[in-house]
Order: structure tokens, then sequence, then C-alpha cells
């Protein structure tokens, strides 16, 4: 029984790291596309009624 509880740990612990690199690559990325708006001069709010649009088309 001990080792069911040990793999059950040892799966916790991966998926733990495994939201943390999802939630980083996220911020990640936002903080990129903010850059990229900055770098185009455009304004966020936007790239989001672009983003909108092709959201509603697909």
């Amino acid at each position: 029984m001990e080792s069911l509880e040990l793999t059950g740990f040892f799966a916790v612990i991966i998926d733990s790291t495994g939201l943390f690199k999802l939630a980083n690559d996220a911020a990640h990325a936002n903080m990129e596309v903010s850059k990229l708006f900055s770098q185009l001069g455009m304004a966020t709010a936007s790239i989001t009624g672009w983003q909108n649009v092709a959201v509603r088309k697909a």
C-alpha cells in the first residue's frame, strides 16, 4: 500500500509542476503580446476587437 501512496504523492507533484508551467507560459505569452502591441503602436482594445471579429467568423 505504501508504494501506491508514493505514486500518488509523485503524481500530485508532477501535476502541480505542470500547472505551474502552464500558468508561467501563459503569463509569458501575455507579456510578449503586450510588448507587440506597444511596438505596433496599437491599443489592446483595438486588437481585442479584431480578435472578437475573428472568433465570431470561425
